[in-house]
């Protein structure tokens, strides 16, 4: 099955890249390439983020399913739409779990390091504390499939009664995953992944003092 860093081999090759100028690049750790290639480890999410912040021609997509073309098309040939922001409570328990379409509208922003399929909502609450504050921005950007889940990494998990943005931790079996706060305070949650409507990854972390 091919991976993402042979994909991003190809992309190289195409490019006359090698690795060392990607790592420079691309401010990786060194050897990182060399082992992805010789099958230790693959390219996790924040390399691949690094890396396509600086290839802007080469597609997420692509990259991370093999689906679609390698290069993106030209921002000429498809402007870019702004990112709707949203004022809803992702941090802490809901009473009733609704749609992004019937939450409050802030408005909209252009952040060039958002994805265009990324939303911006409003966090409240400090379970997350110190690296999500209450009142900050996260833009998140939904996931479709368990496949490309990175353990360890900041998700917006929407369940039936309520949403919460956790750290994703394996759980006791395949079919549960653990919700883990940041904050010591706050204890594990160990959740079905059947009850799970939707899964949204944590693309950016936005001070509200930054952003407006």
């Amino acid at each position: 099955m091919e991976r993402r860093i042979d994909r991003l081999e190809k992309y190289m090759i195409i490019k006359k890249l090698n690795d060392n100028q990607v790592t420079k690049d691309c401010d990786l750790s060194v050897g990182l390439l060399n082992q992805a290639k010789r099958g230790k480890s693959d390219l996790g999410s924040k390399a691949i983020d690094k890396i396509l912040s600086k290839y802007q021609d080469l597609s997420r997509v692509w990259l991370l399913t093999g689906e679609g073309s390698m290069l993106s098309q030209p921002a000429t040939s498809s402007p870019r739409s702004p990112v709707p922001v949203y004022d809803i409570d992702v941090t802490c328990g809901l009473s009733e779990t609704r749609t992004y379409s019937d939450m409050p509208l802030e408005g909209y922003i252009d952040i060039p390091s958002i994805s265009r399929d990324a939303i911006v909502v409003k966090t409240h609450g400090d379970s997350m504390l110190p690296t999500v504050h209450d009142g900050d921005y996260v833009a998140i950007r939904r996931i479709d499939t368990w496949d490309y889940i990175m353990f360890g990494n900041i998700y917006v998990v929407e369940l039936p009664n309520y949403r919460a943005m956790k750290r994703i931790r394996k759980g006791s079996d395949d079919n549960h995953i653990i919700l883990r706060s940041d904050n010591d305070d706050y204890d594990d949650v160990e959740v079905p992944k059947a009850d799970i409507r939707s899964l949204w990854v944590v693309e950016n972390i936005i001070s509200i003092k930054k952003l407006f």
